[in-house]
């Protein structure tokens, strides 16, 4: 499709998106009197929805798992909409020179190299090579150097900043030197910012750690997955179990933060595998951990090897009693939970970015890529490094697509924080809006207390093991319970720009 009809296509669903959002507002105009009648009328037409239960649960289930066993429900953003690369470029080069920020920012560096592709990884881009890296970084800096004396960013302090892929441990010393310094030179920095450098275990040495440490790092975070040999060398990973205790007990005496992530659901795991690898993370004297569900997609390795015999993988329940045993081996050993995922045994350890990007935070983000969001405006980055390498040359942002968010952002963005964290309190979000989200939402939280996913305690909602296991189903239902309020059932029934738009795309 030529450049100027793919404007044309976006620049005609633009128009339809205006006409029908102002007929819309017209149609559900608020009344003067009684607003929770009002919106609770809107919010019949949720509870009317055929495909209830696919978003919901089962009300009378036997247990919290079977009460979310069959949800199969996407939240589509219905708050966004796209502007075309011209008027996307004027209006962020504006909110640069003229806007004021009000709102926490945090900074995303993405470098894109890997040296091994991981077998259930669907998004390996580039593999690692010496002249394509160093290209890379010279363009980074370029980007990075954009953002020197932005008015934005005048009176702002960026408290977290996350360099991620990809693999950045990948580059040499001097380029992760070269980038720190760069951040720490243009970008207005936190006395106390959290700056964090992911990689794998494979890629990181302890000269590259003391260079990071030496130019601002104070976290790390490792991709270990698992600790098993053999697991590992399924998963793609060439060093064992002994050379990653080695390493990680090494990292982990220079008295820096280290945090690992590691995966449930791996093909032939069992509870008494996930618990040994927790218990060698414990004994590593590390400062955190995630725990992540195994995300298998289709055409990688792992995909295939799923497709052709699903005998060899936890099944949807024992994924639950998987994720359940973990965490229950945490939290009797003492560490703090900070998010549905996530868990500290450092009382230092925050999880600064993660908790504030959950929380809606802006996210300044840079490389070839990745997205990010300033102002009302969320953007996305060219993942062809030519393509982000010639916008970067030409001095204006490298964004393939920028999207203008309205002014109910805030709440989604709430909700999805909330959740995350374990803990729901609909009471917040009326802070953010007229609407009495507690009065309208009980019935379907009480719900899901009766179904043992959560717990009611003085207002508040408190996810039960189980819920944390389901939190992104149950943060999702609400969400989309939350747009009938917020837009109407003609809005909130419909799909929106940015499905159809992101489906235009793929077929491109």
């Amino acid at each position: 499709m030529k450049k100027i009809d793919k404007i044309a296509i976006i620049g005609k669903m633009m128009l339809k998106d205006k006409i029908t959002g102002s007929w819309d507002r017209f149609l559900t105009e608020k009344p003067r009197g009684d607003l929770l009648f009002f919106y609770k009328k809107r919010l019949e037409h949720f509870w009317q929805l055929p495909n209830l239960e696919k978003i919901i649960g089962k009300e009378n289930a036997v247990s919290a798992y079977e009460a979310m066993e069959e949800v199969d429900a996407l939240f589509e953003d219905k708050g966004i909409k796209p502007l075309p690369p011209p008027l996307g470029q004027k209006a962020f080069q504006k909110l640069l020179r003229e806007g004021s920020n009000s709102r926490p920012i945090v900074a995303y560096i993405h470098i894109p190299f890997c040296k091994i592709k991981c077998t259930y990884c669907s998004f390996f881009k580039q593999r690692s090579a010496i002249q394509a890296e160093a290209e890379y970084v010279t363009k980074l800096l370029a980007e990075l150097e954009q953002m020197d004396n932005a008015h934005y960013l005048k009176n702002a302090e960026i408290q977290a900043v996350f360099l991620g892929g990809g693999t950045p441990g990948t580059l040499d010393k001097e380029q992760l030197s070269s980038i720190l310094q760069k951040v720490r030179q243009v970008l207005p920095l936190s006395s106390d910012c959290e700056i964090t450098v992911e990689s794998s275990i494979y890629d990181m040495d302890e000269e590259k750690l003391a260079v990071c440490i030496e130019n601002g790092a104070n976290r790390f975070s490792f991709g270990v997955q698992t600790f098993a040999t053999d697991l590992r060398r399924q998963l793609g990973r060439p060093d064992t179990c002994e050379e990653v205790v080695r390493k990680l007990k090494l990292f982990a005496a220079t008295g820096t933060k280290v945090i690992i992530d590691l995966i449930y659901g791996l093909p032939g795991q069992t509870k008494e595998l996930l618990q040994r690898d927790l218990k060698f993370y414990l004994d590593c004297g590390l400062s955190g951990i995630d725990l992540y569900k195994l995300q298998i997609f289709p055409g990688t390795p792992l995909g295939n090897q799923f497709k052709a015999d699903r005998s060899y993988f936890p099944t949807g329940r024992e994924l639950a009693e998987l994720f359940v045993s973990g965490a229950e081996f945490l939290d009797s050993n003492g560490c703090r939970r900070l998010s549905c995922c996530h868990w500290a045994n450092d009382d230092m350890e925050v999880s600064r970015y993660n908790t504030m990007v959950k929380d809606g935070a802006q996210v300044l983000a840079f490389g070839a890529g990745c997205g990010g969001s300033l102002g009302n405006y969320t953007y996305m980055q060219p993942f062809n490094l030519e393509k982000y390498g010639s916008m970067v040359d030409k001095g204006v942002k490298p964004f393939a697509m920028l999207f203008e968010r309205d002014e109910f952002t805030p709440v989604f963005a709430s909700i999805k924080g909330q959740f995350d964290s374990g803990v729901f309190e609909p009471q917040k979000l009326s802070m953010l809006s007229e609407i009495p989200f507690s009065e309208l939402l009980y019935p379907l939280l009480e719900r899901w207390c009766r179904n043992g996913l959560m717990e009611a305690v003085n207002g508040s909602y408190k996810l039960m093991p189980m819920g944390l296991f389901w939190q992104n189903q149950l943060n999702r239902a609400v969400m989309i319970a939350v747009q009938y309020l917020v837009y109407g059932p003609r809005v909130a029934g419909r799909k929106s720009v940015l499905t159809m738009m992101s489906a235009m795309e793929n077929r491109i």
